[in-house]
């Protein structure tokens, strides 16, 4: 009641002739001492649909004593509606009732509305925003994508790792497009959650997460080729490395000879990975070397693999190469254990025969072809007991081959020393 006058209440009974009547109350005309009032600093205009106690409370900031304050509905504008009324008492008050659903608000003072302003207009609107839907999250290709099962076009979603938004980085924002949403790959290890906002700010976690595990490091084997006149070469390990991640972006390269006796040397630039093999002149053949590549930050994060240097000594000129080596070494540990000429597979036919100091043969291949068997035991009875293995030292070996060049068959023979070490 906003208007002046007496009011009283008669309760009367509708049985009966009885009746009651309250006190007379009067309500007097009260100017505000202000020319105009105003919502409260941080008042809130929106709020999510599925918000616990969904809804806004309304707080006029300081209020006048012994003034009324009414809030209205007035979205039909034709029929206002009395949400509820307060008196003021000097400083802030706040209306009880939750205000709920998209509505048009003003607030009266005295039963005037021209008393209220809110930067400049006499309304006010609360906004109902919708939450986002729910969906699920899975897994993408090779367990390094992330898929949302549905979408909703008015909504934006977000990847968020073990528990921190990644809004600073776009790439992982993508806006929904009414089907399913495929993330791109993501490289860092942990649990991932989507994120849906929209419209308002309403957010909600989607169902269920992907755990994203680091992928593994891995190194490449590869072989240096020297020509019969090259004593060095260079290889690049970092282009042999793999599995890499923003992780890896400082990474340690090592490397060592496996047969020092061959007389190569190498140098490594542990940052970039460049590696470069000095080979003795006097050395013809297949050597190799382990190399190694770790993270410096992460301890366990590294790889290992080998490098096969092949040094030529024997050619049909530009057509085919032949790496004959100079030693062999069989012992037992895996490396180096036969004399394995490097070119073979691409001729018709091949024999080897070799001789110990002394002239006496010792081993002869087998059949049309030597397939690189010969492990240093003797194949050949004479001086030599069949099987046996032979000692260390030089061994003189002659190998002939023939291949078809251009359509020519060409015979060639080579011969030279071999040291066996075992």
């Amino acid at each position: 009641m906003t208007a002046t006058g007496s009011y009283y209440v008669t309760a009367e009974w509708t049985l009966s002739t009885c009746t009651n009547t309250s006190e007379t109350i009067t309500i007097g005309s009260v100017t505000p001492p202000v020319d105009f009032y105003s919502l409260a600093s941080g008042q809130e205009y929106s709020y999510c649909s599925t918000e616990e106690d969904a809804g806004v409370t309304v707080t006029v900031a300081n209020t006048s004593a012994d003034v009324y304050y009414e809030l209205v509905d007035i979205t039909d504008g034709d029929n206002p509606v009395s949400v509820q009324i307060l008196k003021g008492n000097g400083g802030d008050v706040t209306f009880n009732n939750l205000v709920t659903g998209t509505t048009i608000y003003t607030i009266t003072v005295q039963g005037d509305s021209s008393l209220f302003d809110i930067e400049g207009e006499s309304q006010f609107t609360i906004t109902e925003y919708a939450t986002p839907q729910v969906y699920t999250v899975n897994s993408g290709a090779g367990n390094q994508s992330i898929l949302l099962s549905d979408s909703e076009e008015t909504v934006w979603y977000f990847l968020m790792r073990d528990g921190d938004y990644a809004f600073d980085q776009p790439e992982f924002g993508i806006k929904g497009t009414g089907g399913s949403l495929e993330f791109p790959f993501v490289e860092l290890p942990g649990d991932y959650y989507v994120l849906a906002v929209g419209e308002g700010g309403c957010e909600v976690l989607m169902n269920g997460f992907v755990t994203i595990h680091q992928s593994n490091l891995l190194a490449q084997p590869d072989t240096l080729y020297l020509e019969a006149d090259e004593l060095s070469g260079s290889i690049d390990l970092s282009a042999l490395i793999s599995g890499r991640t923003s992780s890896d972006d400082v990474l340690v390269y090592s490397a060592n000879i496996i047969n020092e006796g061959l007389g190569a040397s190498i140098t490594i630039d542990e940052n970039t990975g460049l590696l470069t093999y000095f080979k003795a002149p006097s050395f013809f053949g297949k050597d190799s070397l382990h190399y190694s590549v770790a993270n410096r930050s992460i301890a366990d994060r590294k790889a290992a693999s080998y490098i096969i240097i092949m040094a030529g000594n024997k050619d049909f000129g530009d057509v085919q190469s032949f790496l004959l080596p100079n030693a062999f070494s069989p012992n037992g540990d895996g490396i180096n254990e036969r004399f394995v000429i490097s070119g073979l597979g691409q001729t018709e036919e091949s024999s080897l025969e070799v001789f110990n100091r002394w002239g006496t043969i010792v081993y002869r291949s087998e059949g049309t072809r030597y397939n690189n068997n010969w492990d240093g035991t003797s194949n050949v009875g004479a001086m030599i007991s069949i099987g046996k293995e032979l000692p260390n030292g030089v061994y003189f070996y002659v190998f002939e081959v023939k291949k078809n060049v251009q359509g020519s068959l060409q015979t060639r023979r080579f011969s030279g020393y071999v040291e066996l070490r075992r």
